[in-house]
């Protein structure tokens, strides 16, 4: 199978795949005529884990389909989140609703965050002496964070094997092929990349690049459950698990997740020419099944969350609207500010309502290099050894390939899109040369 799926990602002929669990589990695609009955003893308990949880006056109403929405009042956005974290772990991602509470007293908490690591950022720069600006050299230095978190503090989380050789695979490829410095490379795996560690990293990338630099960043792990963004009524937050992060409760988890907010800071305000961010992680409700102190509603919750989604649970990844809105524009859809001429390629190895599948040792043509770890992450990488460096093609290629081959692998019961969104439109990134 795997030779002529190979040869028919490389000629072309590729029509790909779009349909599949995206439909059935994303409400961007939700049936408008389908309704949720939550049950009453669901409703319960989420007023319940409200004051467990320190929520005193938040609350639960029905939407017009049935599903929990949030109502009461909240201090700021920070309880707004973990009331959502708690609806969510007891009714599903499906049957709670995404419009956001009108009575939160502190508004914007987010932004107010994001605008106080940008002005952080601003002070560790050093100002440019008088009269010594001087157009960007030619060719600059190559910065690379890469991130596989493939074993947890808490030994009750399922193993990611594949993140560790995700990790492997990139940073053997930007040493050898890539022509990065290895200084310029640091890699954080399993025990050393606690939600510390990480955002040390990114603050170090975000104040040190200059205006003829590139910056890569990848990170590989378990995704946590994804939370309504407020500034777009149909765009989630996508967290994801560090080695560190608490798992005594989903609140905990969540508080304790690495947020997509530190990522999207580095997009928004490095100086470098050229930044690229992958993104192989997905959440998915089976990952922490098995883990009681995540459970808050246990069987009864479980079963209405199967009933929901077709005998499944939870699953999302980030979506390329959430790429587009989330990470690049502003408000009402004004595109965010960037340094200078900075082209920028995000992207995410999975759609919504989507799982990033495992490779399984598959074996390609033409490089004869087997595939050990995440399909869409070990098919981009050889992607950028056939078209060196060229980063939409070898995304074009990764697509392709990881669409087709997660098809047949499932015969057809499972879909994988991989996502990316390029700025400007059309531009040319590549990682290999300089920046």
């Amino acid at each position: 199978m795997t030779t002529g799926l190979h040869r028919r990602v490389i000629l072309g002929g590729l029509a790909l795949l779009l349909a599949g669990c995206a439909a059935k589990m994303h409400q961007d695609f939700e049936n408008v005529y389908q309704r949720y009955q939550v049950p009453e003893d669901l409703v319960v308990k989420v007023r319940e884990n409200f004051r467990r949880f320190g929520l005193g006056t938040a609350d639960v109403s029905r939407d017009r389909l049935g599903r929990l929405q949030l109502a009461g009042r909240y201090a700021n956005e920070d309880e707004v989140d973990r009331a959502f974290v708690i609806v969510q772990n007891l009714v599903g991602l499906q049957a709670t609703s995404m419009v956001y509470p009108t009575d939160v007293r502190e508004k914007a908490w987010e932004q107010a965050t994001s605008q106080a690591f940008e002005r952080f950022i601003q002070r560790q720069r050093p100002a440019p002496a008088p009269g010594s600006a001087a157009p960007p050299a030619p060719g600059g230095r190559k910065f690379a964070l890469i991130i596989g978190v493939g074993q947890f503090s808490d030994p009750r989380v399922p193993a990611l094997p594949g993140a560790e050789k995700d990790a492997s695979t990139l940073e053997a490829l930007l040493r050898t092929q890539g022509g990065y410095r290895p200084a310029d490379v640091i890699v954080l795996k399993n025990a050393q990349a606690t939600r510390a560690a990480i955002r040390a990293q990114l603050l170090r990338l975000a104040r040190e690049p200059g205006p003829a630099d590139t910056v890569f960043v990848f990170i590989a792990s378990h995704g946590v459950q994804p939370i309504p963004d407020p500034r777009f009524p149909d765009v989630r937050k996508y967290p994801v698990l560090a080695y560190d992060s608490r798992t005594s409760s989903p609140v905990a988890m969540y508080d304790t997740a690495l947020h997509d907010t530190h990522l999207i800071a580095l997009v928004k305000n490095s100086r470098a020419r050229e930044v690229v961010v992958v993104v192989d992680t997905c959440f998915s409700g089976n990952v922490f099944a098995r883990v009681p102190d995540l459970q808050l509603g246990g069987a009864a919750s479980e079963r209405f969350i199967r009933g929901v989604n077709g005998g499944e649970l939870d699953r999302d990844a980030v979506s390329a609207a959430a790429l587009a809105r989330r990470w690049v524009a502003q408000p009402g859809g004004a595109v965010a500010p960037s340094g200078g001429d900075m082209r920028m390629s995000l992207m995410s190895a999975s759609g919504p309502g989507e799982e990033s599948q495992e490779s399984g040792g598959v074996l390609p043509a033409p490089s004869g290099r087997r595939f050990e770890g995440g399909v869409f992450t070990q098919s981009f990488s050889e992607g950028l050894r056939i078209y060196r460096g060229d980063v939409s093609l070898a995304f074009t290629y990764s697509q392709a390939f990881v669409s087709l081959f997660v098809r047949e692998k499932s015969r057809g019961k499972a879909g994988q899109t991989p996502q990316i969104l390029v700025r400007p439109n059309g531009a040319s990134i590549n990682l290999f040369r300089g920046g």
